[in-house]
């Protein structure tokens, strides 16, 4: 802490003042993103880390904001398709949804985690009145608890095959989630995803889009190599932005959308992150056919910890050139919001947005803002209590 502390000193007296110099607290930081954020169409909100404490809390309150405020109406998730496609069931037949729908949906990522919980009541009153429009982009199998897309979609699409193939189909996909896709399994569930495609189309005019959406979704999952990690994180995302036009397509034009995600995928261009060099991350995707009507936002933090496994991992200290020291001192409890001018006078420089893994870039290529915390926290488990 001591070097940390010593670093920022000697940067301070070069540092330019920010663009947006005011006191580095949260509601300051809210304040400065909400405002960069009302007139825009599509919101990305990203996460260095899945299950980063400080951030979670920071991106619920920008939630109820941009809701409240800028007439947000959607919030999407990088989070399984499926699942929501069955919660979007649900609300059609206007029947109540509750918490844990909304958790089922969300999946094991967000849902265990203390500093998670009040979103799920505020979504799953605002999504049962229809004031807020829930999906999910994600072509993932595998969830834990997430019954329908690892078991029911398959029931649901195989249900009219001859009861032999439908039978050998259904084994098949048992064995890809649990046995892993090797490439004869693949060729196996290709003329399955064929024979399901083949039948006749529901006469319900939802259902039969649905679960068009839903084959596309599992052919790309099945035919991602994960033995290759660019081009799997490459379908991923592809596949990703594809769910996000399906339901952009589903609401009403012009609909506001907040996007709740990894800053690896929201970042608006390629970058050299682990598994994304010259991979177009969903972000890119959504720059290309918003372009200004699209925010990415990021976030880091100057120390703290960050979810590891069995125990949280700490945070290594920033480089004295980082992004994260260059902002300036942060009071405890505090944030500090960077604009993208800011970004821009920044320059080329270390920073920890994606993974709290530092990797040199102009942030200002990547990312139209990012909120920087004195310190970040492993999000708490509700299931253990850490």
């Amino acid at each position: 802490m001591k070097l940390v502390l010593a670093a920022l000193l000697l940067l301070l007296a070069g540092r330019p003042a920010l663009s947006t110099d005011r006191p580095a607290t949260e509601a300051a930081a809210l304040d400065a993103v909400s405002a960069a954020l009302c007139h825009r169409q599509i919101a990305v909100l990203g996460e260095a880390e899945h299950g980063d404490a400080r951030t979670e809390i920071f991106k619920i309150k920008l939630i109820e904001r941009l809701v409240s405020q800028c007439g947000y109406s959607a919030v999407i998730f990088e989070a399984s398709f499926y699942e929501f496609v069955q919660l979007d069931r649900i609300r059609r037949a206007g029947k109540p949804i509750t918490p844990a729908q909304v958790a089922t949906a969300v999946g094991g990522l967000w849902k265990y985690d203390r500093e998670f919980q009040p979103l799920l009541p505020y979504l799953a009153r605002h999504a049962g009145a229809g004031t807020i429009r829930l999906g999910g982009i994600d072509f993932q199998q595998g969830g834990r608890e997430q019954d329908f897309s690892n078991f029911g979609v398959i029931a649901e699409l195989t249900a009219e095959l001859r009861p032999e193939r439908r039978d050998l189909c259904r084994a098949q996909f048992r064995d890809q989630l649990f046995g892993g896709r090797a490439a004869v399994r693949r060729e196996d569930i290709a003329g399955c995803l064929a024979d399901m495609a083949a039948l006749p189309p529901s006469a319900d005019r939802s259902v039969r889009r649905e679960r068009r959406e839903m084959l596309a979704n599992l052919a790309a999952y099945s035919a991602a190599d994960p033995g290759d990690l660019n081009r799997y994180i490459a379908s991923r995302d592809r596949a990703m932005f594809a769910n996000f036009e399906r339901w952009l397509a589903r609401w009403p034009a012009g609909t506001k959308v907040i996007i709740w995600t990894a800053t690896a995928h929201g970042a608006r261009a390629p970058h050299r992150h682990k598994g994304f060099a010259g991979v177009q991350p969903l972000g890119g995707y959504l720059a290309r056919r918003y372009g200004k009507g699209m925010f990415a936002l990021g976030f880091t933090a100057q120390s703290g910890t960050t979810r590891g496994r069995p125990t949280p991992r700490v945070i290594a200290p920033p480089a004295a050139d980082s992004l994260e020291l260059w902002a300036g001192p942060i009071p405890p409890g505090g944030a500090l919001y960077l604009s993208r001018a800011d970004l821009v006078r920044a320059g080329t420089r270390p920073a920890g947005l994606f993974n709290h893994m530092p990797i040199s870039a102009d942030w200002s290529l990547l990312l139209d803002g990012v909120v920087v915390f004195p310190a970040e926290a492993a999000a708490q488990d509700i299931r253990t209590g850490g």
